[in-house]
């Protein structure tokens, strides 16, 4: 499953954010993170940061829990 998370410069949320993200990835070999600045198509246009997308969908904003985004996946895997 593909995360991409839409940061912007001198966001602390989003460095934590991010490294909470590299510690799943690093615990569940499914999940691929993409960090990025610049995003395009149907999210070009977001203003809050951080931004989690799972797969093609927004999944929040800002602080996250990563137990809901382990649900989540959980929850995809089981319908596969």
């Amino acid at each position: 499953m593909n995360i991409t998370l839409a940061v912007t410069k001198n966001c602390e949320t989003c460095a934590r954010v991010q490294s909470e993200l590299i510690q799943l990835t690093k615990r569940n070999r499914k999940i691929s993170l993409a960090v990025t600045d610049k995003l395009y198509g149907k999210y070009e246009n977001l203003v809050i940061f951080p931004a989690i997308i799972i797969g093609d969908e927004l999944f929040g904003y800002g602080q996250t829990d990563i137990k809901r985004i382990e649900n989540y996946l959980s929850n995809i895997y089981k319908k596969r």
